[in-house]
């Protein structure tokens, strides 16, 4: 058994502190304060935090294993300080691979660069003549390809009249956004095992940022499921399913088949719009730094009201990617009109991101009782004063991620990271210091979200997410208090009791 005594957060508003628990064998918290400090085991380890602080472990509500699997297997580009150091970094890369290897570089983001210049064709032509080059930006709604790779991708045998006429657009520059992205993509798959190997790297990862359980809202939860029935995941995961050409009744099938021992079937997750760092976000005011261009809308109307019909009525949850504003009031649009032909207590419908979003989509949200997954990490990455919601949305940079507004309005809030950086110590500063002093949490409301909002997100708050009794121990040990100082690490994680 374990126990640990000291300044313990519970992951809830109230109450948000206790001073003790107790762990059982099997990983179930079975006591908490005075009542844990009463029993004394013989075989008892005991934990006394002293200066230091215990909360649930970190749950990310929207995550891609993957993503970090490839930074962490591939040429991570994510800490590039320029265009030249990222061109230098890709032809020191391609002398170390034999010239039918591609190169895969990813975690990019020019807003970082004193220029601001996207890579072109023509740039990593230069470095990497003979290899093929796909470079994937941070979000992962743009890549840059080389001449190399595109002629390879023209040599591909399986691409449609529409995808060899958007072969031809995208050649002028190598620039691929949202659906052109799929000319290049297979022909950087890893393999079956690199894959499972990168996705193992990737969670044991995610547990040393204090990350305990992860939505990955990517494409690999067969893989993950698959892994999980062959060993013990270092964490918990949730995941979601892209629907592609199954129906509502196969997608049943496929989600009940994930569950498993430390995974959990989630959301099917639909995309609306693209980014705002590659400019495809659905806006409903053009880019300030491309006058003209309002985005990208992903789907037809009447298309996006019959898939979410089906999945609905079959008893699914919905995640819908939706960044601007012309997408979020697309997708409560599809949302009011489907749940008024079928209402459904809990449904637990999700918009992801909501970052472009006016009061009034704010109280229909409300309404609908649909859930907010926000990333307070964009907040500190890129809505401060000169950055790259500055350049691209000017005085709106202020109004983006009102969290603050979420929460006073009653719509549910779960955090994520979406890797952009990956941690939530991270994203709970950011959303305690919001560059819009109105829209700032308290750390205990910003932890609430990171825990058990996320879980409630998951459909799996009766498991964990918070210290409560008869719940699973998931939880850390950090070197202080967040709440009372910046410079926070993460000393010790457990999943069920143990440690990680």
């Amino acid at each position: 058994m374990l126990r640990i005594d000291g300044k313990i957060y519970t992951g809830l508003t109230s109450p948000a502190v206790t001073d003790g628990l107790l762990v059982g064998d099997d990983g179930v918290i079975v006591a908490l304060g005075e009542d844990a400090r009463r029993q004394a085991p013989a075989h008892l380890e005991q934990i006394a935090l002293g200066r230091r602080v215990a909360t649930p472990g970190f749950i990310d509500a929207h995550a891609h294993l993957e993503f970090i699997a490839e930074q962490l297997t591939q040429l991570s580009l994510d800490d590039a300080s320029s265009l030249d150091n990222l061109l230098e970094r890709v032809a020191e890369r391609t002398r170390s691979l034999p010239a039918d290897r591609p190169v895969m570089g990813v975690g990019w983001d020019e807003s970082d660069w004193p220029e601001r210049e996207m890579p072109t064709c023509q740039h990593i032509d230069r470095a990497a003549p003979t290899h093929a080059v796909c470079l994937r930006r941070i979000d992962g709604h743009l890549w840059t390809v080389n001449s190399e790779m595109l002629r390879r991708m023209a040599a591909r045998d399986d691409l449609s009249e529409d995808q060899r006429r958007r072969l031809e657009a995208v050649s002028r520059d190598g620039i691929l956004r949202e659906g052109d992205i799929a000319l290049a993509a297979p022909l950087v798959e890893p393999t079956a095992e690199e894959k499972r190997d990168g996705l193992l790297r990737a969670m044991r990862h995610a547990a040393t940022f204090g990350v305990t359980c992860a939505h990955d809202v990517g494409k690999v939860a067969p893989t993950i499921a698959a892994l999980d029935r062959d060993v013990e995941l270092p964490i918990r995961v949730v995941a979601a399913v892209r629907p592609d050409a199954l129906d509502a009744s196969s997608l049943v099938e496929v989600l009940e088949g994930l569950r498993g021992r430390r995974v959990t079937p989630g959301p099917v997750k639909l995309f609306l719009d693209g980014s705002i760092g590659a400019q495809t976000a659905a806006v409903s005011e053009p880019f300030a730094d491309d006058p003209g261009n309002t985005g990208q809308l992903l789907w037809e109307e009447a298309a996006l009201e019959a898939a979410v019909d089906r999945f609905h009525v079959a008893g699914l949850q919905l995640a819908l990617h939706a960044i601007g504003d012309r997408a979020i009031r697309q997708a409560l649009d599809v949302l009011e009109r489907v749940l008024a032909r079928h209402p459904r207590a809990d449904h637990r419908h999700r918009i992801e991101h909501v970052e472009i979003v006016t009061p009034d989509l704010i109280e229909r949200m409300a309404k609908l009782g649909v859930i907010a997954s926000m990333q307070p990490n964009f907040v500190g990455r890129w809505q401060t004063p000169g950055g790259l919601y500055d350049a691209r949305l000017g005085s709106r940079r202020e109004r983006l991620n009102p969290l603050r507004s979420m929460l006073s309005a009653g719509v549910p809030l779960a955090f994520g990271s979406d890797c952009m950086p990956f941690g939530a110590l991270y994203g709970i500063a950011s959303a305690v210091n919001h560059t819009n002093p109105a829209e700032r949490l308290s750390f205990v409301e910003a932890l609430h979200a990171y825990t058990f909002a996320s879980a409630f997100a998951g459909r799996i708050e009766h498991l964990t997410g918070s210290i409560e009794v008869g719940k699973q121990a998931d939880l850390i040990v950090l070197s202080g208090d967040p709440a009372e100082h910046a410079d926070v690490k993460v000393e010790e994680v457990f999943v069920a009791g143990r440690r990680c």
